[in-house]
This record gives structure tokens, sequence and C-alpha cells, in this order.
């Protein structure tokens, strides 16, 4: 998992508290896995990183008109997906779509993650419009 968020993270960006960057951890084993990682990416990076290491605490939802906000922006895709508001927020096609609309993720993948989804044609047309696929 860390691999995966060294790859999307933005670390040298120093953005407000709510929307800053981290890694939080729920032991000492993860805490140890996150300080190793850092200090790898450290070694390879010119610039200084300036995310966190955190103990996980409590977790607060952010308000409903933040979720899925990128994805909101692409009425016509919520249109398609015919969700209401706490299914959009739970589902983990929403989450997928959301990615692939913002620039995550390459066509073949997105092709195979679609047929496992049973995405209509109508969703698969406008994502690979939106891409540019």
């Amino acid at each position: 998992m860390l691999k995966v968020f060294w790859q999307l993270a933005r670390p040298h960006h120093n953005f407000s508290r709510q929307y800053m960057s981290g890694i939080w951890y729920h032991n000492e084993a993860q805490k140890r896995a996150a300080k190793a990682s850092l200090t790898m990416q450290q070694k390879s990076s010119a610039r200084p990183i300036v995310l966190g290491i955190h103990s996980a605490g409590k977790f607060y939802q952010a308000e409903h008109y933040h979720q899925k906000f990128l994805l909101k922006r692409h009425r016509s895709l919520v249109e398609l997906l015919a969700m209401h508001e706490e299914e959009l927020v739970t589902s983990p096609i929403a989450t997928r779509l959301t990615g692939y609309v913002h620039g995550f993720g390459n066509r073949g993948t997105f092709m195979n993650e679609a047929k496992m989804m049973n995405l209509s044609e109508d969703i698969k047309d406008y994502i690979l419009e939106e891409r540019g696929w």
C-alpha cells in the first residue's frame, strides 16, 4: 500500500490541514514501515518531503458536499450511475470511476474493470470520451 501511496502522493506540497497529505498508522509495525518508506523516498528526492506520519485517531467523514467532489463535477456521469447520495459515497464503482475520469489508470485496465463492474455502454462511452481513449 505504501508503494501505491508514493506513486500517487504529492509529498512536496504543503496543503492546509484539511487537505494535507500524510500517512496514518494503527500500530508500531505500520509506523516503522511508514518511516522507512519516507526515508527511502526522501533519499531519491532533491526537494524536502513535507507530509507527516501520524497516529490514526478517530476518523470523521467529510461533509456530504465534499464526498465524491471530483466525480460530482461530471453531472452526466453521476446521472448515468443513478445512485442516491449515500450509495455514491460508499460505492467502489463510483470510487474507481472517479479515478479514471481524473486521469488515473489506462484504457486497458479500464476496459477490463468495466466488464467486471458490468458498466453500461453509456458509462463506458463517457469515460472513454472524457479520457480521449
